[in-house]
C-alpha cells in the first residue's frame, strides 16, 4: 500500500513537472515561430538591398560572395522546420496529447532562435 501511494504520488509530479515544461517549450516555440517569420519576412522584403547587402560584407571580409541567397534559403529552411514543429505540437494539443520534444528538437530551435537573435 505504502509503495503504491509513492508510485502515485511521483507518478503526478512527474507528470505536473512535466506539463509545466512542456508548456514552457510550447511557448517558446511559438516565440521562435514568430521571429522567424518575422526574419522570413524582412529577408523575404530586402530583396532590393541585396546588393547592398553584399557590399558590406565585402568590404568586412574581402571577397566578393553573393550571400542573400545562403542566408534567404537558411532562413527558409528554419521557418518551415519551426512551422512543422510548431503545427505537429498544436496537434498534439488538440489530441490531448503531451508534446515531447526531442532533445535535437531543442537544440536546434535554441540555435536558430539565437541566431536570429544575435
Amino acid at each position: 500500500m505504502n509503495c503504491t501511494v509513492i508510485n502515485l504520488s511521483l507518478f503526478c509530479v512527474c507528470v505536473f513537472v512535466s506539463s509545466q515544461w512542456e508548456r514552457l517549450w510550447f511557448l517558446f516555440l511559438t516565440f521562435s515561430f514568430f521571429l522567424t517569420l518575422v526574419w522570413f519576412y524582412f529577408w523575404w522584403e530586402v530583396h532590393n538591398d541585396y546588393n547592398e547587402i553584399n557590399w558590406f560584407l565585402y568590404n568586412r571580409m574581402g571577397y566578393w560572395s553573393d550571400w542573400s541567397i545562403p542566408i534567404l534559403v537558411t532562413t527558409a529552411a528554419g521557418f518551415t522546420y519551426i512551422t512543422a514543429l510548431l503545427i505537429l505540437a498544436l496537434c498534439h494539443i488538440a489530441v490531448g496529447q503531451q508534446m515531447n520534444l526531442h532533445w535535437i528538437h531543442k537544440v536546434g530551435l535554441g540555435l536558430f532562435r539565437d541566431s536570429k537573435l544575435l
